[in-house]
C-alpha cells in the first residue's frame, strides 16, 4: 500500500519514563511506557516485575509483552491499543496514529445525513443521474446547513486520509512480520517432517511467501477454477480461487485482499476424519494465520491471536460501583500529595 501525504501539527505519541508516572493524573489517558521486563511473567518485586502505577494509583489498561516480536524483553504499557501499536511499530507510526486519533475525535456528527450527492460523486459511482438537469430537481440544503456539511466533509476527508496512512504503515510492518513468521513455520515443518508430505506446488507457495523482495509474493494458495455468478445469479464463467489444503499454516494479511485490493483471499480447505470414517470439512481457517493491519486495535489483536504478543487488559475502575466515588476521591488526594512532594523536592 502507498502512504498518502501526511501534514499535521498533531503531537506524535511519545513514550514517557518511569519517574514521570508519580505526578500524572490517573483520571486521564497516560502516554505509553516501554520497559525491558518482558522476560518476567509473574508480578511482584520478588519476581523482577512491579506494575508501573500512574499517579501512584492505577496501572495501565493495556500490557503488551512484545518479546517474541520485538526482542530485548520488550514490554509496552499503554492506556489504548493505539498507543501500544505506535510504540510497537515505531517509525512514522506514532505521528500517523496520533493524527488518526485526532481526526476521529474531531469528526463530529453529520449535520446532513441525507445530503444530496454532488455531480462529482454521482460520476464517480457511474450513476445515470450525473447530469445537471437531474441534479436541478434535488432539494438543496439551506446555506447554514450546507456550510456545516462542507466543514463535516472536510473533517471526514481528513479522517479517511489518516486511516489510509495508518493502514499503509501497519501493512508495511505486518509484511515484515508475515515473512518472518512464515520462515519460522516453514522451518518447524521441515523439522517435524510435515514439509516432506507437501506436494511441489505447496512447497513452492510456502517458499515464495517466506521470501523478501522480488523473490517473494503475497500468499494466494493453490489456484482452483471455481464458477462465478452475475447479478442475476446466473453462472457467468470461472475464476481462479486460491485454496489452501496443507497442514503447514500460510500467513496472510487482511489488507492484501478484497476490499483493500482486487485480489480474492485464500480459502482454507482442510478435511478431517470422523470416528465413523467419514470425511468432513474443518470449519474456520485452521491452516491460515491472519494478521489485520487495517487498524491499530485490530492489528494488536491479530498479533495476539497469532501468538506473537501477549496482551493483558486491566480495568481502571473498581468492579463494585458503590466504591468508585470514594476511590476517585482517594485517587485525587494521593495525586495532590505526590505533586506537592515533587514540588518541594524541586
Amino acid at each position: 500500500m502507498t502512504s498518502p501525504a501526511h501534514n499535521s501539527d498533531v503531537t506524535p505519541i511519545t513514550a514517557i519514563t518511569m519517574d514521570q508516572l508519580d505526578t500524572l493524573d490517573p483520571n486521564l489517558l497516560t502516554p505509553p511506557l516501554v520497559t525491558s521486563d518482558g522476560h518476567h511473567d509473574e508480578i511482584g518485586a520478588a519476581h523482577g516485575r512491579v506494575l508501573p502505577m500512574i499517579g501512584r494509583w492505577r496501572p495501565y489498561v493495556v500490557d503488551v509483552n512484545a518479546t517474541k516480536l520485538a526482542g530485548k524483553s520488550t514490554r509496552i504499557y499503554a492506556d489504548t491499543a493505539d498507543d501500544a501499536v505506535a510504540m510497537l511499530v515505531g517509525g512514522d507510526a506514532p505521528a500517523a496514529i496520533a493524527e488518526l486519533r485526532a481526526a476521529r475525535d474531531d469528526l463530529g456528527v453529520d449535520p446532513a445525513p441525507e445530503a444530496p450527492p454532488t455531480r462529482e460523486e454521482l460520476l464517480l459511482i457511474g450513476a445515470d443521474d450525473a447530469d445537471d438537469e437531474a441534479l436541478a430537481f434535488v432539494e438543496e440544503l439551506d446555506p447554514e446547513t450546507q456550510q456545516a456539511y462542507d466543514a463535516y466533509r472536510a473533517r471526514r476527508d481528513r479522517l479517511e486520509t489518516a486511516q489510509m496512512r495508518v493502514a499503509a504503515l501497519l501493512t508495511d510492518h505486518a509484511t515484515g512480520v508475515r515473512i518472518q513468521l512464515q520462515q519460522q513455520l516453514n522451518a518447524a515443518a521441515v523439522d517435524d517432517g510435515r514439509w516432506a508430505r507437501l506436494d511441489a506446488d505447496e512447497r513452492d507457495e510456502l517458499t515464495a511467501c517466506a521470501a523478501a523482495g522480488d523473490e517473494g509474493r503475497r500468499p494466494f494458495g493453490i489456484p482452483e477454477m471455481v464458477p462465478f455468478f452475475d447479478e442475476d445469479g446466473e453462472e457467468a464463467g470461472e475464476v481462479a480461487q486460491g485454496e489452501w489444503r496443507a497442514d503447514v499454516q500460510l500467513v496472510c494479511l487482511r489488507t492484501d485482499y478484497l476490499p483493500f485490493t482486487g485480489t480474492v483471499s485464500p480459502m482454507s480447505v482442510m478435511t478431517g476424519t470422523a470416528p465413523t470414517g467419514a470425511q468432513f470439512w474443518v470449519p474456520g481457517d485452521p491452516n491460515l494465520v491472519w494478521l489485520n493491519p487495517a487498524d491499530p486495535a485490530d492489528y494488536l489483536q491479530s498479533l495476539a491471536d497469532a501468538g506473537l504478543v501477549e496482551v493483558t487488559e486491566r480495568p481502571v475502575d473498581h468492579a463494585v460501583e458503590l466504591m468508585r466515588p470514594w476511590l476517585r476521591e482517594k485517587r485525587q488526594r494521593d495525586l495532590e500529595r505526590a505533586q506537592a512532594a515533587t514540588a518541594s523536592q524541586g
